[in-house]
C-alpha cells in the first residue's frame, strides 16, 4: 500500500476490502502449502506484513479507527483460526474476549510457528532435543550391535567434542533421527522448544491438540520421501552446534 489520505466512507471502505475474509485465506493456505522449505529461508511472517499495513491506514485515516481495528481484529481471528483448523486444533473461546493486541500477538505467533518459521523451528527442535537427551540416546545407543561405531580419529576425534558421547549419537544420527520420529511429543513440548516456556506458558492454555500434531506435521517429514532433506538439515545444525559451539559435559555423566 502507497500514501493515501482517506476523507469519505467509499474510501475507507475501499482500502478495507483488501483485507476480506477470501483474501486472508488465499495468502494463509498458500502459505501454509509450502511452509516445508529445507534448504531455504523462512518466509515473511504476514501478521507483520499486514500490521504495517493496518498501521499506514490508521495513520491516514483516523476518523475511521473504529473501523479499522475492528477489521483488523477480525482478520487476525481469521489467521488464527486457519491455521487452527490446518493442524487439527481447538482454540479456545477465551480467544475471542480478549483485548485486540493480544489477539494479534497470538497470531504473530502461530504463523511464525507453523507457517513461516515451520522447517526452521522443526530442524531446532530435533537438534535441540536431540542434545537435551543426549544421555538416554547414547545410553541405548551403546547397548545396540549394529550401529556406526566410529575409531577416534578424523571427523570423530574427541579434541572435536566436548563428550565423548556425542561421537556415538552424531555417527548415528540418521537412526537417533528416526527414532525420536516415533516418540510421542505434546504440543506442549513442541512449543517450548519452539518458543521458550515463558511464551508457550501463554499459548498452551489457548490451544487443544486434536490429532497428534507431531506425529502428522513433523516427524511424518521423517517417514516421507523428504526425509533425506530434513535429516541432512537436522545433521548439519547438530554438528554445528557441538562443533562450534562446544556443547558442554555434565559432572554427572558417564560416557564410558
Amino acid at each position: 500500500m502507497g500514501s493515501y489520505n482517506i476523507d469519505t466512507d467509499a474510501g475507507i471502505g475501499s482500502i478495507l476490502s483488501n483485507f476480506d475474509s477470501d483474501y486472508i485465506i488465499h495468502i494463509v493456505d498458500d502459505s501454509l502449502s509450502k511452509k516445508f522449505r529445507p534448504f531455504d529461508g523462512p518466509m515473511p511472517n504476514m501478521v507483520d506484513v499486514l500490521e504495517r499495513q493496518f498501521t499506514l491506514v490508521l495513520n491516514n485515516s483516523p476518523d475511521y479507527r473504529e473501523k479499522v481495528m475492528e477489521v483488523r481484529n477480525e482478520t487476525y481471528i481469521e489467521i488464527i483460526s486457519r491455521i487452527v483448523d490446518y493442524y487439527q486444533m481447538n482454540v479456545s473461546d477465551e480467544l475471542y474476549y480478549m483485548d485486540p493486541e493480544t489477539i494479534h500477538t497470538v497470531a504473530k505467533y502461530l504463523y511464525d510457528v507453523f507457517v513461516a518459521r515451520f522447517t526452521d523451528n522443526m530442524i531446532n527442535f530435533f537438534t535441540n532435543y536431540i542434545i537435551d537427551n543426549a544421555d538416554s540416546i547414547y545410553n541405548y545407543l551403546k547397548n545396540l550391535d549394529n550401529i556406526n561405531k566410529p575409531r577416534d580419529n578424523g571427523v570423530y576425534a574427541k579434541n572435536n567434542f566436548l563428550d565423548e558421547k556425542f561421537i556415538l549419537i552424531h555417527a548415528n544420527a540418521n537412526l537417533v533421527i528416526y527414532n525420536i520420529a516415533g516418540y510421542d511429543i505434546s504440543l506442549s513440548t513442541l512449543l517450548n522448544y519452539f518458543l521458550g516456556p515463558q511464551i508457550a506458558s501463554f499459548l498452551i492454555p489457548l490451544l487443544e491438540d486434536n490429532n497428534d500434531i507431531y506425529k502428522y506435521h513433523y516427524a511424518e517429514y521423517i517417514k516421507s520421501s523428504s526425509g533425506p532433506e530434513i535429516i541432512t538439515r537436522i545433521k548439519l545444525e547438530l554438528q554445528t552446534k557441538i562443533f562450534q559451539n562446544n556443547v558442554p559435559i555434565s559432572n554427572n555423566q558417564d560416557t564410558k
